[in-house]
């Protein structure tokens, strides 16, 4: 144990001494938000318009995939089964439309920012990579402190 501890040590060390201070460079600053919003939401809808449902389990796990010329489908944005929903929101003083789909319609009154909720979640990119994946839902006391979408669509 000892021998793998130092081991990773000297690795560590070695890894930073390695890196080499980039003075010369400097970051370009942030695209302005209302900027990066027009092709982002151009993306998100063209990924709506170009993908379909294929299936959603009892679990409400989903699985979405390309239209092709070869399988023609009802994209995500036209299909009425599980309804493609719009909400605007104002973020950074820029108008944000989100877009989510009821899988399955909840009972009883909606939570608030400040109830306790649940939530089992699974996150991909347009390129269809998924970058989160929570199959057990994960309690949380509050929707304060998550992001601004999930304090948004939480609540509906």
């Amino acid at each position: 144990m000892k021998r793998c501890l130092m081991a990773l040590s000297l690795l560590s060390l070695a890894f930073l001494g390695s890196c080499k201070k980039d003075d010369d460079t400097t970051l370009a600053p942030p695209r302005d938000y209302g900027e990066q919003y027009v092709t982002d939401k151009a993306d998100l809808e063209n990924y709506l318009n170009t993908h379909y449902i294929v299936s959603v389990d009892e679990d409400f796990n989903i699985i979405i995939d390309s239209i092709t010329e070869d399988n023609p489908q009802t994209s995500i944005w036209d299909q009425t089964e599980y309804p493609l929903i719009a909400k605007v929101v104002t973020f950074e003083e820029v108008d944000h439309t989100l877009y989510y789909l009821v899988l399955n319609e909840g009972v009883g009154e909606n939570p608030t920012k400040y109830d306790q909720v649940k939530v089992a979640y699974r996150g991909w990119r347009l390129d269809d990579v998924q970058f989160d994946y929570n199959p057990y839902p994960e309690n949380f006391n509050s929707l304060f402190g998550l992001i601004t979408g999930w304090q948004e669509i939480i609540p509906l």
